[in-house]
């Protein structure tokens, strides 16, 4: 590769994963509910549902996921699994589809499964799992705001939902489920600490928070998918890309299908200048997203964006220059425009740079 091809990887034009860790609390939620649904005394018929629309949910079936999780509902409509499993569902979506169009629905199946929730906590009904539906609910609702740059109020209902968690432990400490979300916040906050360490009661908590991960892996019910994402998570942002890549691998391998893995091991094989195999599934992704009926115009500029990006570093400019002009001839909202603003002007830089290195290889445009 040459020096200035090697700077599409480590300079100016890399751009991180900027949604990682809002997928990851999601999958750290879907994850953990499944554990604490197979613990809290509903029907078999349920219990079955369940399993198989988080299975949908995991693959991107959104469709499939609602449908199984109103027939949860219906079984049961004074238990909060089944609006808990639908809030998990739209959250999915959202960040999936990078729309902020189910945000309504998101926030109605919250309310529902916290008033369902608090009324069981009134009665005393199983006050640990409770709990710990509540912080499901309080966690979602901050993924709903910060999807919406609501900050404070996203900053507000994860910490309610972090002391929810905590007195599900408090409560009944056998569901070790919940530190694997009390371990993601903790190594979240420890990220970031550098530029929110002047707030009050914030520490640098990460070897905790992989502590608590660990705990959750080793002594949760089933937490293998959850532990497969976060710690490759937390190995892809400690650059440990080989490691990242063996999780990454793990968990689509189990689930084809899903994008959120997917857009995890192409970001992976990236970094590790795997240009070709990120360029392969790329392409996966935007296949996939072809047949989505929600408008899909970030993840389509995103995908030539990383394409052409990976096409430069091995280049091959008549195939980058192609998806850089697919990009401007795409009609793009103002909305999506003000998220890539920045990566629209290095598009205009790879569009020019091919043009450049199809001029100096002689190839023909």
């Amino acid at each position: 590769m040459s020096g200035k091809n090697r700077a599409y990887f480590t300079g100016s034009y890399f751009t991180s994963v900027d949604m990682r860790y809002f997928v990851l609390s999601l999958f750290i939620l879907i994850f953990s509910v499944s554990a604490v649904h197979g613990q809290i005394h509903i029907s078999g018929k349920s219990d079955s549902l369940i399993e198989k629309g988080l299975d949908y949910t995991i693959s991107c079936r959104f469709q499939s996921a609602l449908h199984t999780f109103q027939q949860v509902i219906e079984n049961d409509r004074n238990h909060p699994a089944g609006y808990c499993f639908k809030a998990v569902t739209y959250g999915a979506m959202m960040m999936d589809f990078e729309t902020f169009g189910f945000r309504r629905r998101l926030f109605s199946y919250i309310d529902t499964t916290m008033t369902l929730c608090e009324r069981m906590i009134e009665y005393q009904e199983d006050p640990g799992r409770t709990y710990f539906y509540l912080g499901c609910a309080s966690i979602l609702r901050a993924l709903g705001n910060s999807k919406s740059r609501d900050l404070l109020p996203a900053v507000y209902n994860a910490r309610k939902g972090l002391v929810y968690f905590n007195q599900a432990i408090e409560t009944d400490s056998t569901l070790f489920d919940a530190y694997l979300v009390l371990g993601v916040f903790d190594y979240l906050l420890g990220t970031y600490f550098t530029y929110i360490d002047w707030l009050p009661g914030i520490e640098d908590d990460r070897e905790r928070g992989r502590h608590r991960l660990t705990l959750a892996a080793e002594k949760g019910k089933y937490m293998e998918w959850a532990a497969v994402l976060g710690l490759g998570w937390i190995a892809y942002d400690r650059e440990n890309f080989h490691e990242a890549r063996r999780f990454f691998e793990k968990g689509a391998n189990r689930y084809p299908e899903s994008r959120f893995f997917l857009w995890a091991l192409a970001d992976t094989y990236y970094r590790l200048e795997d240009h070709e195999m990120a360029i392969a599934v790329y392409q996966k992704i935007y296949t996939a997203i072809q047949d989505i009926p929600v408008k899909n115009e970030y993840n389509r500029f995103m995908i030539h964006f990383r394409i052409a990006r990976s096409e430069m570093a091995l280049e091959h400019y008549s195939e980058a220059l192609t998806h850089c002009d697919a990009v401007f001839s795409m009609r793009i909202s103002t909305d999506t425009r003000d998220k890539i603003h920045d990566t629209w002007d290095q598009m205009k830089r790879f569009r020019r740079d091919c043009r450049r290195g199809i001029k100096k290889s002689g190839t023909k445009q």
